[in-house]
């Protein structure tokens, strides 16, 4: 009797965007080092592992009441399919409220003040992908947006406000999917 023997491949396409936000300006000058606060990438944890590793400075920038600081939230693909952000969330913290999108491709789609919660959207006239990461080519793209600091004096004396943001959904191009919540659908 003759036996045959099948190999199922599990080698499936991993698709995973990664987000990194940063303070570039306050009132429209650029900081000082602000190159350390651009992320520096090490891309051998990707190759070895499931995120590159991002260092930059994360230390608090001074600012006063009425001050406008400029931040960079960069979207990275660090899978091995094309895809792209299709809705990024910004919670900011209480004491700094949202002007505007500087730059990028995306644009505001709500802003509640009563939460503080800006929710950007790319823009219906740009679905460019990212393409998928090559070793020596992680693609990126970046939306730079305006704050205003409107805390009182003795609300921002000594007070760190912190911002946080997200990737709230994502279009896998080559799977034609969107990615909202579903577990495992993002490497992350």
């Amino acid at each position: 009797s003759e036996e045959a023997e099948l190999v199922v491949s599990t080698n499936v396409k991993i698709f995973d965007l990664a987000l990194r936000k940063y303070i570039t300006k306050v009132n429209d000058v650029e900081l000082q080092n602000t190159s350390s606060r651009v992320p520096t990438i090490d891309e051998s944890t990707l190759e070895t592992g499931t995120t590159a590793t991002y260092k930059h400075k994360k230390d608090p920038v001074m600012v006063k009441t009425g001050d406008k600081v400029t931040y960079k939230i960069t979207i990275y693909n660090e899978g091995e399919k094309e895809g792209r952000a299709t809705k990024v969330v910004d919670q900011l913290p209480t004491g700094l409220k949202f002007s505007k999108v500087v730059s990028g491709n995306f644009e505001v789609a709500s802003y509640n003040e009563t939460d503080n919660t800006l929710n950007l959207s790319r823009k219906a006239s740009n679905q460019d992908n990212l393409p998928a990461y090559q070793e020596g080519n992680l693609s990126s793209e970046t939306i730079e947006i305006e704050c205003e600091v409107v805390a009182t004096p003795d609300e921002v004396n000594n007070k760190i406000l912190t911002n946080v943001a997200w990737i709230s959904e994502e279009f896998d191009s080559e799977s034609n999917i969107t990615i909202t919540d579903q577990g495992g659908a993002d490497r992350d």
